[in-house]
């Protein structure tokens, strides 16, 4: 579900769940390297322009695409410190590493 997509994804761009609710508007605003070059391949060739194309990013969401918004800004605001303790303890109990072997502090 996509609940379980956003917990999975706080738990593993941060090493505490506390910091991954700091962090998850500003994830999704700003997205990664790694994923701004699978929407804009061009990063790859002049990674300088990563700024540009957030921006470019943004102003496209907000001109023409602000039902994803909403329903991105919903999805988000179901997440909290239980919602991700209670995945990161499911996938534990089923052997799934979610820190991909990243010592936890």
């Amino acid at each position: 579900t996509m609940k379980n997509q956003i917990s999975a994804k706080s738990i593993r761009e941060n090493e505490k769940i506390e910091n991954a609710l700091k962090f998850k508007y500003l994830r999704s605003i700003f997205p990664n390297f790694k994923k701004m070059k699978l929407i804009f391949p061009i990063l790859d060739k002049i990674p300088i322009l990563l700024p540009f194309f957030w921006g470019y990013r943004v102003i496209r969401l907000v001109l023409f695409r602000r039902d994803r918004i909403e329903k991105s800004i919903r999805n988000i605001n179901s997440i909290d410190v239980n919602t991700i303790s209670e995945y990161d303890k499911h996938m534990k109990m089923v052997g799934i590493d979610i820190y991909n072997g990243r010592e936890t502090k």
